[in-house]
């Protein structure tokens, strides 16, 4: 596939029903792209070996390499041990109508990104840049409800014309307290999202509405002002705030003398500026005009701050667009164009497009 934020990308993921006679499947992902280099393992434990009341256990090993707009390139070394519990209620005589699921889990990431160095002179003076890395490790919970469904009321997440889809997420990660979970830094993040679908005219009906929220905060814990830059929420871009660019919905300017000039000419960068605070919305009018293809025309908006009580109108960044698309039962292909309603410094008041394929689907 292809999207103007991953660039081209493939993915193959084998699977092995019992390699070791355990009754534990093995499932290997390997994604390979243009900006983005994944490769994750997951084991799922058997219940006889960890018997949970009927819940299903995995673990979860990973590599991540990912050139991303706020940090350049951001390696992701990653283990992940979960325990999730679902219930599945079903219509009389049909498909089943929602999916409940909690669940329990432990996260340890080790991230690595480079960041510009100041060298005394030595053997390495030629060296501009330096590895820096951050661990964390938290426990947390989820709870996800989804009754995301077509129009014959079938379950269906990736092309739902009615229905709803709720998630609420907490991670605690507080290695002073709570030494064997690992990391370096303590804070409480919450995230909570909710997607709403109707579906006009019936059966027959050909516009879908829908409406997207997405809340996340950060609470940093032990004295600190900021999450870490790497735990930092941003946003901007395909599946965030369309007509913005990857990332850059709040961005930070620095202003750098010219050499070797100096004084009063400067240069200046605007970078992706992450915080930790980010609010999300997006309401979506989606019309079949004929077979598999559709029309729409969309306005998203979003927050990124980190203190509510220094938070104005200007932090609030709308956009508008409109696009086509093609309805697959596997997602959405969609070329969409949205211009900035409120464009800062390093924004394109003439806007962007946005291609992507069912990346809408999985907000």
């Amino acid at each position: 596939g292809y999207s103007s934020y991953n660039s081209w990308v493939g993915t193959i993921s084998p699977r092995l029903g019992n390699p070791f006679g355990l009754g534990a499947p093995l499932k290997a992902t390997v994604t390979y792209g243009g900006n983005i280099h994944d490769y994750e393992a997951t084991l799922r434990i058997p219940k006889w070996l960890l018997p949970l009341g009927g819940a299903q256990a995995d673990l979860t090993g990973g590599y991540l390499n990912q050139i991303t707009p706020a940090f350049g390139p951001l390696t992701t070394e990653s283990i992940t041990l979960g325990t999730t519990w679902i219930t599945v209620h079903q219509r009389v005589g049909a498909s089943p109508a929602s999916t409940w699921s909690l669940g329990l889990h432990y996260d340890y990431r080790l991230r690595t990104r480079n960041l510009d160095a100041l060298r005394a002179i030595g053997t390495d003076l030629d060296e501009t840049q330096v590895a820096v890395s951050t661990q964390t490790g938290s426990i947390g919970a989820t709870l996800d409800i989804d009754h995301r469904i077509d129009r014959n009321g079938n379950l269906s997440p990736l092309a739902a014309e009615n229905g709803y889809h709720l998630f609420a997420n907490v991670a605690y990660a507080m290695p002073d307290r709570v030494p064997l979970i690992g990391g370096q830094d303590s804070f409480i993040k919450v995230s909570t999202s909710a997607s709403y679908f109707h579906l006009f005219g019936g059966k027959s009906g050909n516009l879908v509405v829908r409406a997207d929220f997405h809340y996340d905060e950060g609470f940093p814990l032990g004295g600190a002002a900021l999450l870490p830059d790497v735990e930092r929420f941003f946003a901007g871009g395909d599946n965030t705030v369309r007509g913005y660019e990857d990332d850059r919905l709040a961005t930070e300017v620095i202003r750098v003398p010219v050499p070797p000039i100096g004084g009063s000419l400067t240069q200046i960068r605007v970078i992706p500026a992450g915080g930790n605070i980010r609010v999300m919305s997006s309401l979506d009018a989606q019309y079949r005009i004929w077979s598999v293809f559709a029309a729409a025309l969309f306005t998203d908006a979003g927050m990124i701050a980190n203190d509510w009580r220094l938070v104005t109108a200007d932090d609030i960044r709308p956009s508008a667009g409109m696009g086509l698309r093609a309805l697959t039962p596997f997602g959405i292909v969609a070329l969409e164009y949205a211009v900035p309603i409120n464009p800062h410094l390093g924004d394109d008041p003439r806007g962007r497009y946005h291609f992507y394929f069912a990346a809408r689907a999985t907000f």
